[in-house]
């Protein structure tokens, strides 16, 4: 699932931002406002005259008639010092007068004409929007009265399933509608901990079976091993049922308990386990030391707590006398852009490292600091599962050139999701911006290019073994 970029502070203040700016454009280019002559009546408010006198009046047809020689003498007696009573200076009063009567005349006309294309714009409108109650109102009325199993219908899972709909029209595969237990979950996984036993799941063969445990979480303190496959939660069978599900229901509060029945293959023994749910925070990094002091860190995904856990594997590997640094992005999907952005800023010197640019073009940017950077030679793997902030990850070092990018060309996704809360507790995920390299680079449906392209055998292990060969040439 992609859990890109969600900078929720930051772009809810930037689509603010859009969408005031967007009104006043509209204000300022003269766009014309429906309230200015909303009763399409003979009075109208005329605005815009040149003359500051005639600014904000109301004219209506006995103005035409009695008063408006009247008020244009005066408002050419404030043009001239001197009237001239010679025939050139009546034809010349004469043409100034029916000049602006015409052109008075024909802003009359031109108002008219856009206050009709507007009306008939809104009734348009209307009758869309009419139409579709109409459609709408009649599917209803055939599922009640013909659809078999209209009994088992529950209301709720048809008004989700129109907003996921409504959503999904947009064509967009980022884009989508949580209910909200959905958006629950997918908030937990980009903020990096939840509520759980720590356990990783995975489908396998239609068996579902324990991948990892984190460190001393309540699954591995309660003996639960990898490998081990679940049988059922609280009494209720795993069988035929989705991945998401199930892990939502072994999620809950924090201090409740849950029950998991499991079958350990190498004992041929089922049995149960009863845990008390505990604050589990998502080990999205791992690290090692390989030979020749080269520090391996292996970031999973980016979430909210993955700066901290990447600053903590840079300092034990400096310890054990770290050299040189391969991070390996592969399989990586993204996640949130400012933990990104911060892991960037501890390597890269002063400048950008990346931005975004919205519907309005407006632009936000990250930028790096001469404070924080990496010293080092490195290296950077990626594959063609490598994704998203892996991508502005890759793309930075690349324009830096800090280090050799090495495997195979990444996904090509280079647009970014806002996670956006709704009233009762769903929400939505919507693409609002696209982000480009340090150098401007769009890296949407095109991706990353490998400095050194690397075709993964097997496991992959052949891409570790050149990045740790080209790394034993730079280090000194």
């Amino acid at each position: 699932m992609e859990r890109d970029e969600i900078t929720r502070s930051t772009d809810n203040e930037m689509s603010a931002s859009s969408a005031d700016d967007a009104k006043k454009s509209n204000t300022e280019s003269g766009a014309f406002r429906s309230n200015e002559n909303p009763s399409g009546n003979d009075s109208f408010e005329k605005r815009n005259f040149e003359d500051e006198n005639l600014e904000n009046k109301t004219f209506d047809s006995e103005d035409f008639e009695g008063n408006f020689d009247e008020n244009l003498e005066e408002n050419f007696d404030e043009g001239f010092e001197e009237q001239d009573t010679d025939e050139d200076s009546q034809k010349k009063f004469i043409k100034s007068k029916n000049d602006f009567f015409k052109g008075f005349l024909f802003g009359s006309l031109i108002t008219i004409i856009i206050i009709t294309l507007l009306f008939s714009t809104v009734v348009q409108g209307n009758i869309t929007g009419a139409n579709t109650d109409s459609k709408f109102n009649e599917i209803k009325d055939i599922i009640k009265q013909r659809y078999l199993y209209g009994d088992e219908v529950k209301r709720n899972n048809l008004n989700s399933g129109m907003y996921k709909g409504y959503v999904m029209g947009l064509g967009d595969p980022y884009s989508e509608y949580y209910s909200a237990e959905e958006y629950r979950a997918l908030k937990e996984a980009t903020s990096g901990h939840f509520y759980g036993i720590g356990a990783v799941f995975r489908l396998e063969d239609g068996k579902v079976k324990v991948m990892r445990t984190y460190e001393n979480s309540p699954a591995r303190q309660g003996g639960i091993e990898d490998g081990d496959e679940l049988l059922e939660v609280n009494g209720k069978s795993v069988n035929g049922r989705k991945l998401q599900d199930i892990s939502g229901e072994i999620k809950g509060d924090k201090d409740t308990k849950v029950t998991l029945k499991l079958y350990r293959s190498k004992t041929g023994k089922t049995f149960e386990k009863t845990l008390v749910r505990k604050d589990i925070v998502i080990e999205s990094v791992s690290y090692k030391m390989l030979s020749n002091r080269i520090g391996y860190i292996k970031i999973s995904e980016f979430t909210a707590e993955t700066f901290n856990q990447y600053q903590k594997a840079v300092a034990e590997l400096e310890k054990r006398g770290m050299k040189a640094l391969i991070v390996d992005l592969r399989n990586n999907p993204g996640g949130v852009i400012k933990s990104t952005a911060q892991i960037l800023d501890s390597i890269l010197p002063g400048g950008k490292i990346v931005y975004t640019k919205d519907k309005y073009g407006h632009i936000n940017t990250w930028n790096s600091d001469e404070a924080h950077k990496f010293t080092k030679p490195m290296a950077v793997l990626i594959n063609g599962y490598s994704a998203s902030a892996s991508e502005i990850f890759a793309g930075a070092i690349q324009d830096y050139k800090k280090g050799p990018i090495i495997g195979e060309k990444s996904y090509g996704k280079g647009i970014v999701q806002q996670i956006i809360d709704l009233k009762d507790g769903s929400g939505i995920k919507l693409t609002v911006s696209e982000y480009y390299t340090p150098k401007g680079r769009r890296l949407h449906k095109v991706g990353v290019n490998p400095d050194i392209e690397v075709k993964a055998i097997g496991d992959g292990s052949n891409q570790l073994e050149r990045a740790v060969t080209e790394l034993k040439k730079r280090i000194r």
